[in-house]
C-alpha cells in the first residue's frame, strides 16, 4: 500500500483534525508492513520527508 501525502502530513502533526486517525492508519499499516504486506512510499514523498528532517 502506498500512503497518500496528506495522510503522513496529518500523522506527523499532533494539532492536525485528522492526527488521530491518520497516526492510527500509519500505525496499522506499519504493523501491517511488519508481517509481510507491502507499503511504499512515493520517491517525491520519500525526498520531501527527508529533505525535512522526518
Amino acid at each position: 500500500m502506498t500512503p497518500d501525502v496528506n495522510v503522513l502530513l496529518a500523522a506527523s502533526l499532533s494539532d492536525h483534525p485528522h492526527h488521530t486517525a491518520a497516526l492510527a492508519w500509519v500505525n496499522t499499516a506499519l504493523f501491517a508492513a511488519s508481517q509481510g504486506a507491502r507499503f511504499s512510499l512515493q520517491p517525491m514523498v520519500g525526498g520531501q520527508l527527508y529533505s525535512a528532517g522526518y
